[in-house]
């Protein structure tokens, strides 16, 4: 029973941390430098943040949407300088078609700067109908 118990506090945990740990720039998942790839990231909270250490001056952020019928979707990505107590928007992409992904080509980016990264699956003027769920790619490539 003990044994059993703990198993289940643990998935619990372990499950929580995954769906609201990372809905603050100061929970940010940390990708460290660039070149990274994120595969079938989930969330069930209004936003999902990670943040990166620039590597290279140039660096481009994709972020892929999963087009199931059953999956919310990321509706805006935005990027962020500074500190999570002083934020500066670089830069922010809406998705328009939900077939196609959302892409910054970075060129001035300062090397060994954190970013940061908002994947936003609120949709604007939308009421309790729409889900704040989402399941996406995201990559880092430098050029």
């Amino acid at each position: 029973m003990k044994t059993s118990s703990l198993v289940l506090v643990l998935l619990l945990v372990f499950n929580l941390g995954l769906a609201y740990g990372q809905s603050s720039c100061f929970t940010a998942t940390p990708l460290g430098k660039s070149d990274t790839c994120l595969h079938k990231v989930y969330t069930s909270e209004p936003e999902y943040w990670f943040s990166f250490v620039a590597d290279s001056g140039t660096t481009d952020i994709i972020l892929t949407n999963d087009t199931s019928r059953s999956v919310g979707h990321v509706h805006r990505l935005i990027l962020y300088a500074g500190s999570c107590n002083g934020l500066i928007v670089i830069d922010s992409a809406d998705v328009v078609d939900l077939s196609d992904a959302i892409r910054f080509q970075l060129e001035k980016l300062t090397v060994g700067t954190t970013y940061y990264v908002a994947a936003d699956t609120r949709i604007p003027a939308c009421r309790t109908r729409c889900s704040q769920r989402a399941r996406f790619d995201l990559c880092f490539q430098v050029r």
